[in-house]
């Protein structure tokens, strides 16, 4: 397969690694329960990563990015507050442990080209739309789902919300493609098919949201940097339909009461939760065992924060809220600056994740695909651009084994490519008449 044309190159440990993630992703396919899942994630990733980690012969350079960095001081607050609000129990430094070792096998030890073939960005998408579609029609034909039902079951692990935030994270990925490759019959297919799934079928809101919010961001990027004329026009448009949005809100009972109606009660539990929190220490937060006993107005029970970011306040404090944000702001600039499709697919997901989501530290779960791993492979090593003929940051060894950074990349000669430029002769008959 394309995808695969260039992993005989790689080391064997490179290769091991990136097949690993491979099937770990599909496992949230094909693999009906989360035990099962998850034993694919220790017996695949976490054990053979501890080995291969420690012995890696540049583990210690990774330690000195900025990413590296913000994500450690993440994990060093989420040990300190386990330690002062839970005693820090075993089960969070394992959680701790799980959640470090996938962000550093996906940003160190594996090969990121695979995810960045254009056919996995398109096959990604209509493997997730097929899935769907085999879950509908087999617990339609065992009448376990019928037209109109809000969320349907499925046959492997993904549910709900997170496949649906996934499937417009893929496409959000693929659309890059679609269009560079003039694949105009396929896009209006995906655009199809994409809409009827999250409007009808699923009927997911947070989806919506961040299918939206990053076509619209994206939109309004290319268009500032491609068109200078129109940034007043595209500025003055943004103030119009905010201040509009505003005013509707305001004077428009009906308004007011679709958007109470389409916020399925979020708003009064977020406010619920944020008394809790105030209640455990804003800063602190109230621990990752916290369940709230507050009662929504309608008698239901809060589950959980409905949210990534409401649950990082509520869990682990502000503190880890706020670094958090570093780090999102961090890789999408990252991916910005080395034109990254991946950094559109975070962005989605991102997004989404202001009305559903959970703890990101824990056992591996469906939010892991959409959040933690586009963070890694943009942050991956080996995915940064070289200039040619300068080591300013990294530098390529040649051999296709692995990256260098700059700080043990001095022993490496690095030709002036300037200076490799043959003179051309004025009569010279390939070249022709100056």
């Amino acid at each position: 397969m394309k995808i695969f044309h260039f992993l005989p190159s790689e080391r064997p440990l490179t290769r091991y690694f990136t097949f690993a993630i491979l099937v770990f992703l599909a496992s949230f396919l094909f693999i009906p329960s989360n035990k099962a899942g998850n034993n694919v994630y220790y017996a695949l990733i976490a054990l053979p990563a501890i080995p291969a980690l420690l012995f890696h012969p540049r583990a210690n350079l990774a330690l000195r990015r900025p990413e590296a960095l913000l994500w450690g001081g993440l994990v060093v607050w989420a040990i300190l507050q386990g330690w002062i609000v839970n005693d820090l129990p075993a089960q969070y430094l394992k959680h701790i442990l799980y959640t470090v070792l996938f962000l550093l096998v996906a940003g160190r030890l594996i090969s990121p080209h695979p995810f960045r073939a254009p056919i996995f960005a398109r096959g990604q998408f209509w493997l997730l739309q097929l899935y769907f579609l085999f879950s509908l029609l087999y617990f339609w034909i065992h009448g376990d789902y019928s037209s109109g039902l809000r969320q349907i079951p499925m046959l492997g692990r993904l549910w709900g919300q997170s496949g649906a935030i996934w499937l417009a994270a893929a496409f959000v990925l693929a659309l890059p493609v679609w269009t560079r490759e003039r694949r105009w019959a396929e896009l209006a297919a995906a655009v199809f098919f994409c809409g009827i799934f999250l409007i009808f079928v699923m009927q997911t809101r947070s989806a919506l949201v961040g299918l939206f919010g990053a076509l619209i961001l994206g939109y309004v990027t290319w268009t500032w940097r491609f068109f200078p004329r129109a940034r007043v026009k595209v500025i003055s448009g943004i103030a119009g339909i905010l201040i509009l949005g505003l005013l509707l809100w305001w004077f428009s009972p009906i308004v007011r009461s679709l958007i109470a109606r389409a916020d399925s009660y979020r708003f009064e539990l977020w406010s619920l939760l944020w008394q809790d929190l105030q209640n455990c220490g804003v800063w602190l937060g109230c621990g990752g065992e916290f369940h709230s006993a507050r009662l929504l107005s309608n008698g239901a029970i809060i589950n959980h924060a409905h949210g990534l970011y409401q649950s990082f306040a509520l869990y682990t404090g502000l503190v880890s809220l706020l670094l958090f944000w570093v780090i999102s702001f961090w890789t999408l600039r990252t991916a910005w600056k080395n034109r990254d499709a991946w950094g559109a697919y975070l962005l989605t997901g991102l997004l989404a994740q202001c009305f559903d989501g959970g703890q990101l530290i824990g056992n591996p779960d469906d939010y892991w695909p959409i959040i933690l791993f586009p963070m890694a492979l943009i942050m991956n090593h080996r995915s940064r651009p070289v200039p040619t003929g300068m080591v300013d940051d990294v530098c390529f060894s040649g051999d296709g084994d692995d990256w260098q950074y700059a700080e043990d990349s001095a022993s490496i000669d690095v030709p002036d490519h300037r200076s490799m430029r043959q003179p051309v002769a004025p009569d010279d008959p390939q070249h022709g008449q100056p």
